[in-house]
């Protein structure tokens, strides 16, 4: 009882289909994915023809073609791609399994499509790039480590990834950690984040991770990888170190597997946010409210500025009304005269409301006394902004010893006249705090004073505790456009070594003030140094003590200053008025251990902080003054005051927070007089 179909003298087909290994593809929620398509080719590699379809295909993919007839020896090749569906997928790896089947034989060629769908680890907050600008790097292919650099942040800086530029064979699960440190030794682990990578080629991978990195402490920042294709580093050995990145984290070491040995310093990026203590409002002085209205769309409008004083700024913003959900973008560039220079920092915001209101987007870097920047806002749909015509309120114009608005700016072109209304968020100290060199047991100001320009003056000093440096400052009456250099070499008793830092400012006019000059230094304890202050080629005046009797004396038990020098000779009798600001490592600042020193101002760190009681708020004015002290929360209402118009002495004084009424948070102490203010964060924990 069997009916002949058919039948043939040749072998009977057979189905053989390659490539046999899966289809990887990754790529970011929302697409695309890489690779977009897999290509098989069909075989029949018998005599006779064969029937054969494809079944299995999910909805995220699209099949050329699913069913054909094959010819004996004959092939043809079906294309899967991953279709538009795609783009609506969550964040996971999707699997989709189908199959090539012989209808003759019914046997089934089975494959596999692996979609790994990722996110995006990049953060609101300003972008930080670790990597040296003046040295190449050197490309490595390493797989399976775990490699990091120590830092010591500047200023409270609220992590929330940590990037890594890295070619990675995709998919694969990457994670950062951020561990405690005591210099260059690893400690505990604070915080990680894992991220599965799905972007290829050599780009910033960004972790997220929520971590608050706290003023003047040491960290260990790594992160942990499986195969690559090629990394980039650098030898540390060529480069300078510690070296300071938008006044926000200063790098001191690379590391592998927390070991201080290795000398690769990987590429990493760091997106965060500080606090501003003080906010500017750049607005021209007495012009009132901008009397003209803009609606223009994806620009770029910025100003050109000179800074009066070094200062670290944290944020720039915008008042405006925007779009919600569009990003905005700041950036600092380098400047000379109108002519935009290189991108120094950015970082981004995401518009939550829409209506007239201030948008300040974070942003780190610091702007050095007599430089001159770009400052820029990037934008996409406006509803309104206003401006000022920079001819009519008249360029340049100064706010409140900050900057000085010298031009608007298009796309970086001064054709525009349009100044918005911007403000600065910013910090009037570059880090840590101010110790005042000024000679001990002697009058105040120093009683000798000079012209002599085109000289080089100093001191040889000891560091007394271990402490990071990150500018030495001079009291001198400079004109406008000199030059001011500061140099830290190391020494031996009072002979000159290497140099170890330098930096230099630019005079913003004259006066008899101090000028803050960026170095980046590792101060060790017991370690002989020689500051030194390079002196401009035209000089007003400068004022220094005679070194014949006094020395050695401490300051603040911080710094010995041991004897005065003139280009590394301690023949020199000449001490001149320097301070440096530098992180110490005890718990208050303003603490006057020996002799005495003229009195300045400054607010400490709360002590204890975090703090769940009682904390002592220890300040200095450097005069009689109107004193207020408040505390404010993070959306700036006050929650109380410790002083209120109080008149008070020069010098140190103190007062008490009782923290017990306090909500679990942050907080914020202001010190403020009539001519100056000052903010310190405070953590309450319950």
């Amino acid at each position: 009882n069997t009916y002949v179909g058919a039948s043939s003298y040749y072998s009977a087909g057979v189905l053989d289909v390659t490539p046999t290994t899966n289809f990887i593809s990754t790529g970011l929620q929302g697409g695309p994915f890489t690779p977009t398509s897999r290509m098989y080719t069909l075989t029949n590699t018998g005599g006779a023809p064969l029937f054969w379809n494809l079944t299995g295909v999910t909805s995220w993919q699209t099949a050329s073609s699913t069913s054909n007839i094959l010819s004996g020896g004959g092939s043809t090749n079906v294309t899967l791609s991953i279709n538009s569906n795609a783009n609506g997928l969550t964040p996971a790896t999707w699997i989709d399994n189908y199959y090539f089947r012989d209808c003759y034989s019914g046997a089934s060629n089975t494959r596999t499509t692996r979609l790994t769908v990722g996110i995006d680890g990049r953060c609101n907050g300003s972008e930080l790039s670790l990597g040296f600008d003046n040295a190449p790097p050197i490309p490595a292919s390493d797989d399976n480590q775990d490699r990091g650099v120590f830092v010591t942040a500047m200023k409270d800086f609220d992590i929330c990834a940590v990037g890594i530029k890295i070619d990675l064979e995709l998919p694969q699960i990457i994670t950062a950690k951020i561990y405690a440190s005591n210099g260059t030794t690893r400690g505990a682990l604070l915080a990680s984040g894992i991220l599965t990578a799905t972007q290829t080629g050599e780009i910033v991978h960004y972790i997220p991770v929520s971590f608050t990195l706290q003023e003047c402490q040491e960290y260990d920042i790594a992160v942990e990888w499986g195969q690559s294709n090629t990394w980039h580093w650098w030898n540390e050995n060529l480069i300078p170190q510690p070296y300071d990145v938008g006044g926000a984290i200063r790098v001191l070491d690379g590391e592998s597997v927390g070991g201080a040995g290795n000398y690769a310093l990987p590429w990493f990026h760091i997106i965060g946010e500080a606090s501003c203590p003080d906010v500017v409002d750049l607005a021209p002085p007495g012009a009132g409210s901008p009397p003209l209205t803009g609606g223009d769309d994806n620009q770029e409008r910025g100003i050109y500025v000179t800074a009066e004083r070094t200062i670290s700024i944290c944020s720039f913003g915008w008042e405006a009304d925007l779009v919600p959900g569009e990003t905005l973008t700041a950036r600092v560039y380098e400047a000379t005269g109108t002519t935009r220079g290189a991108l120094l920092s950015e970082g981004t915001t995401v518009v939550g409301l829409a209506g007239m209101r201030w948008h300040d987007i974070p942003i780190s870097a610091v702007l050095e006394e007599g430089r001159e920047y770009d400052l820029a806002v990037e934008f996409g749909t406006t509803n309104m902004w206003y401006w000022w015509l920079d001819n009519a309120v008249g360029v340049p114009y100064w706010v409140d010893g900050t900057v000085r608005v010298r031009d608007a700016e298009f796309a970086g072109l001064t054709n525009n006249s349009a100044i918005m209304h911007y403000r600065l968020g910013y910090a009037s100290e570059v880090a840590g705090a101010p110790f005042d060199l000024a000679k001990h047991g002697d009058v105040y100001p120093p009683p000798y004073t000079t012209n002599q320009p085109s000289a080089d003056y100093g001191a040889y000093v000891t560091a007394l505790i271990d402490q990071e440096m990150y500018s030495l400052g001079w009291m001198a009456d400079v004109p406008e456009g000199q030059t001011i250099g500061a140099r830290v070499w190391e020494a031996t008793g009072t002979t000159r070594g290497a140099l170890i830092s330098e930096g230099f400012i630019v005079s913003s006019g004259d006066g008899m003030r101090w000028h803050d000059v960026p170095v980046a230094v590792s101060l060790e304890a017991g370690v002989e140094y020689d500051f030194e202050i390079d002196i401009p080629g035209l000089m007003n005046e400068w004022r220094w003590w005679h070194d014949g009797s006094g020395l050695p004396y401490d300051s603040y038990g911080v710094i010995r200053v041991r004897d005065s020098e003139a280009g590394g000779s301690a023949g020199n009798s000449a001490l001149p008025h320097m301070r440096m600001n530098a992180c110490d490592a005890v718990p208050t600042a303003v603490a006057d251990d020996t002799g005495t020193r003229p009195p300045q101002f400054y607010l400490a760190n709360p002590y204890p902080n975090p703090v769940s009681g009682i904390s002592t708020i220890r300040f200095s004015l450097d005069e009689p003054a109107t004193v207020n002290v408040t505390v404010y929360d993070v959306k700036g209402r006050r929650v109380a005051t410790l002083a209120d118009g109080e008149k008070m002495p020069a010098g140190f004084s103190s007062l008490s927070l009782n923290s017990r009424e306090f909500a679990s948070g942050v907080y914020f102490v202001k010190l403020s007089t009539p001519r100056a203010s000052l903010t310190r964060k405070i953590t309450v924990v319950r």
